[in-house]
């Protein structure tokens, strides 16, 4: 059975593609990262890490786990597009500003999109 996925708002990147990519550039296996997950208490299987990046299925804890092993800040910066890599290396300052660029950027389509409706 698999485990619920979490969905985040529309415009979002699948955090199982930017793990993919993140993976690759580390140049690590699916197995590699699944044994830097691991805890004291907890083991990762490299199906979960598979599963994650066909997205068939994740939780948050399984994305906090894997965000932590690939040295990004929170779980969150899996969701961040493409585009915006190197995002999770800015400053909180930097983030702020660039989330709030992007906010403003999906009001205007959302307000854009009922006008044209």
């Amino acid at each position: 059975m698999n485990e619920p996925v979490e969905t985040g708002p529309i415009n979002m990147a699948i955090p199982g593609d930017n793990v993919r990519r993140l993976r690759l550039e580390k140049g690590w296996s699916m197995r590699e990262l699944a044994e830097r997950c691991v805890t004291e208490d907890k083991t990762m299987d490299h199906t979960t890490i598979m599963r994650l990046e066909k997205d068939k299925g994740y939780t948050r804890a399984t994305l906090e786990r894997v965000a932590k092993a690939l040295g990004l800040r929170n779980h969150e910066d899996l969701f961040v597009p493409e585009e915006l890599a190197g995002f999770e290396k800015l400053d909180d300052s930097d983030r702020a500003q660039i989330a709030n660029m992007v906010q403003a950027l999906a009001l205007s389509a959302e307000r854009r999109q009922a006008v044209n409706s």
